[in-house]
């Protein structure tokens, strides 16, 4: 017997397949776990960034995502080094702490990506880093970027992470979550 997949997986379309079981909603939820993919234009505005992440990440949950991944840089775009610098964090800094309050607020998983993470406060560089929070608001894995971005050219762009970052040491294995494992990285394609 054909069975429709469920609305909420298809858009709105259904698909009938003649050897395709039927499933319920609920049966189909625990199957295609339901993830939101954060797309913003981050600023130099701490608080903006987080106020725009929050409201994106609410409206997934309220669509039923288990976990939301947002982009590098998620915590703010430094126009400079220097702000850059002034800008980072240590995991117990207000953006982590709101965020990992929120992620137990709503029971949503959060992928961090590209937090400017400093180890101590005073530090000279900061690394970027990929958080992984789950739904007790715990930091559960936090990645290093290792291999950091050094990108020329000529009369267009000069970008070298190695003059504002530290690299990480070590890769992590991939973190077990309700939507699967997924794997932690910062990369830099040129």
């Amino acid at each position: 017997m054909a069975a429709p997949l469920p609305h909420n997986h298809t858009n709105g379309a259904h698909c009938e397949h003649a050897d395709m079981p039927a499933y319920s909603e609920e049966d189909a939820d625990k199957m295609y776990p339901l993830v939101a993919v954060v797309q913003f234009t981050a600023t130099s505005d701490k608080v903006k960034n987080l106020a725009m992440c929050s409201g994106l990440i609410r409206k997934a949950k309220q669509r039923g995502a288990l976990m939301a991944f947002l982009p590098e840089g998620f915590d703010f775009l430094g126009e400079n080094a220097a702000q850059s610098l002034k800008q980072s964090e240590t995991l117990s800094g207000p953006i982590i702490t709101a965020y990992r309050a929120l992620a137990k607020e709503l029971r949503i998983w959060l992928s961090l990506g590209g937090f400017h993470l400093l180890e101590k406060e005073h530090d000279k560089k900061s690394h970027n880093a990929h958080l992984i929070i789950d739904a007790e608001g715990t930091v559960v894995a936090t990645y290093r970027k290792a291999h950091l971005c050094m990108l020329r050219i000529p009369g267009k762009v000069d970008l070298d992470e190695r003059q504002t970052s530290i690299a990480g040491r070590s890769i992590l294995p991939p973190v077990q979550t309700p939507v699967g494992k997924a794997g932690l990285m910062c990369v830099s394609i040129a």
